[in-house]
């Protein structure tokens, strides 16, 4: 199964001052064999989506990498980097973690 986070621009949202910001809105995430097993899924547990007018034809869909076994893949492209490398890549793991 494949994991995948829904969105759409459809809509607006009111920011705290009560005015009207356009932007992407998540619909949620779920699992499927594909996108579209995974969007009627969606919609199946989600049924206020379709409530509200939301057309599934525009929505977007991300498949979401899995993080299993990422300790070792880290510990992996460790052993392969020289320490000057290793700095580096630290690093820019952390300037992309904000």
């Amino acid at each position: 199964m494949k994991h995948y986070i829904f969105y759409t621009a459809e809509g607006t949202t009111i920011d705290p001052q009560g005015n009207h910001v356009e932007n992407c809105q998540v619909l949620g995430t779920t699992y499927g064999v594909d996108r579209e097993d995974a969007l009627k899924l969606l919609t199946i547990q989600e049924p206020w989506i379709l409530e509200h007018g939301f057309d599934p034809k525009q929505f977007i869909s991300v498949e979401m990498t899995s993080c299993e076994h990422l300790a070792r893949r880290i510990e992996f492209l460790q052993q392969l980097l020289n320490e000057g490398q290793q700095a580096q890549y630290q690093k820019w793991l952390r300037t992309n973690e904000r």
